[in-house]
């Protein structure tokens, strides 16, 4: 079963492959410039969280939340409608980036070493499951979404559940606190993030290969970037974890 006939925005982007001969098609290189791209706002906007933190100390819960908003809000609209995700997209790695420099800066005051190391197991998970994809050792087809689905809507019913018991039961509360729940909790996540990796690739050969409009590079290049950022938002406080750990 191909991928495309279980994703409902590529289903959307299949009606438009008439046209597509019009006009450019996308390529991996053009793909993969826009994900540097991507990358490079996240970089800009991690670099001006740091600037704004440091000049102004106070403006930390403020400036956490605007960008939370404003992240999740373009986030949205870039996947949405692929159509604006260039400009979405634009918005939301920038904002995303001075989540992500605030929360790196903040985690690297508390434990020095901390960001280098979750930069560098960031990458090693994203080269590890892009072997693993491009070997073709894991496949991305019907029964892989179909996995990745289950799991992702199990981890998010966990998720409220936990939150909603934590309110009646201390006891409970104290366990998700512990840091072996912690650590767990984070390896469930990172193995999550690499599976959508492998979707996100899978996705950008279907632009490419599949013929589609020069466009939805921007949709194709945003799906792997917000991955990779979400995967070092996970790496970033197990590893803080285990150098705690370890320090004791």
């Amino acid at each position: 079963m191909r991928l495309r006939s279980t994703n409902p925005v590529y289903s959307k982007l299949n009606k438009m492959s008439a046209y597509a001969g019009t006009y450019a098609q996308a390529t991996y290189q053009g793909v993969a410039g826009k994900t540097l791209y991507y990358m490079l706002l996240v970089f800009v906007g991690a670099f001006a969280g740091i600037i704004l933190l440091e000049k102004n100390p106070t403006f930390l819960a403020g400036l956490l939340i605007a960008s939370i908003i404003v992240a999740f809000i373009s986030s949205l609209v870039a996947f949405i409608s692929p159509t604006s995700t260039k400009i979405a997209g634009t918005i939301y790695c920038l904002f995303e980036g001075i989540l992500v420099g605030v929360i790196s800066y903040i985690f690297e005051a508390i434990i020095p070493g901390v960001v280098p190391i979750a930069i560098l197991g960031t990458l090693a998970v994203v080269i590890v499951a892009a072997t693993l994809y491009l070997t073709g050792l894991v496949k991305v087809n019907g029964k892989f979404v179909r996995f990745l689905l289950l799991v992702s809507i199990s981890v998010f019913v966990t998720y409220f559940l936990s939150f909603i018991i934590s309110f009646f039961s201390s006891t409970f509360r104290e366990a998700l606190a512990s840091p072996g729940i912690n650590i767990l909790v984070s390896l469930i996540m990172i193995f999550i993030a690499s599976l959508y990796i492998m979707f996100d690739l899978e996705n950008i050969r279907q632009v490419v290969e599949g013929g589609q409009p020069k466009s939805l590079e921007w949709f194709a290049a945003f799906g792997l970037a917000f991955t990779v950022i979400w995967l070092y938002m996970e790496v970033l406080p197990l590893v803080a974890q285990l150098l705690a750990s370890a320090d004791n």
